[in-house]
């Protein structure tokens, strides 16, 4: 029996995270105390007794940057092998054919996806990859005590693998015996050019509202603060977690580009789920942390969530 590893890795990570993230934010006295340890971090980290074999499976929180520099690399790979497939009618090696078989569902993989929808969702996905490698390496501020599980730093490898390969897996040229359309602009449905305006709103969005946690953290002389701080301005106005709320909207944004691929979807609800807990457990945190927080912000979704 062949399976799509791919798929399975985004369905078990949403069946995790949901399950868990529920609990932590319902009924978190029901878990093992390990298990909440294990999936909080930054600022709804857990606090108090800590399990022993969690702390050695503990890393610090800037490692989220590796994973980044790997998304970078990754992207820019699956975008060169679109480019030059399409552009220059090259044929895709039998090796990448044979490993996209390997993890995306075997030697039957059907053509979902238009070559030209495939080149659009891969230049968005590496321009969000682009900027991120850039917050986090260049922008963004790293508590000196901030850990992370290794889980989730595993995680990161493996989604952005995923996601990569979501786009690849059922596109023209690179299902066995396909061949690409030529790229044209004509042949890009009009509704696909909306979608593309709304990545690149969240695109600017997402990176100010990042700018504004980073600036928040620096004092009037440059000198950086450890303390977490009551972020303002933008859509922290309306919501806890603005750069959270559009991420979602970034895969929303590209699985607009490309809604026949099942993987892409997958790996969308996975992105919404793990986005929508992080953020509940993260405006919770602010309500206690901040006791003049603003009642009209949500946590996630502006005036709903």
């Amino acid at each position: 029996m062949e399976i799509h590893l791919v798929n399975f890795i985004f369905l078990n990570f949403t069946v995790v995270v949901l399950l868990v993230g529920v609990i932590v934010n319902l009924k978190e006295s029901y878990l093992p105390q390990f298990v909440s340890q294990a999936f909080r971090y930054g600022k709804h980290k857990h606090k108090g007794k800590t399990n022993t074999i969690i702390n050695l499976m503990e890393i610090p929180k800037s490692c989220f940057k590796h994973f980044y520099a790997f998304a970078l690399f990754w992207s820019l790979w699956g975008l060169y092998l679109v480019l030059k497939t399409i552009i220059l009618s090259t044929p895709v090696p039998d090796g990448i054919v044979q490993f996209l078989d390997l993890v995306a569902g075997g030697s039957y993989r059907p053509i979902l996806v238009k070559s030209s929808s495939a080149l659009i969702a891969i230049v968005l996905l590496s321009i969000q990859c682009v900027r991120r490698f850039y917050e986090t390496w260049m922008m963004q501020i790293f508590s000196s005590n901030g850990k992370i599980n290794i889980s989730h730093y595993f995680v990161g490898y493996l989604h952005y693998f995923g996601a990569v390969i979501a786009i690849l897996a059922n596109t023209e040229g690179f299902v066995k015996g396909s061949k690409p359309s030529p790229f044209s602009l004509n042949k890009v449905e009009i509704y696909k050019f909306i979608f593309i305006i709304i990545f690149h709103i969240a695109w600017k969005q997402q990176f100010n509202s990042n700018k504004i946690l980073v600036e928040g953290r620096m004092d009037q002389n440059g000198k950086i603060s450890q303390d977490h701080i009551l972020p303002r301005g933008g859509f922290f106005d309306l919501i806890s977690s603005p750069h959270m709320f559009f991420e979602i909207v970034i895969y929303l944004s590209i699985f607009g580009i490309i809604p026949e691929s099942q993987t892409w979807l997958y790996c969308t609800i996975w992105v919404t789920v793990n986005q929508i807990q992080n953020a509940l457990l993260t405006h919770k945190w602010y309500l206690t942390t901040f006791k003049d927080y603003p009642k009209q912000r949500k946590a996630i979704i502006p005036f709903i969530l």
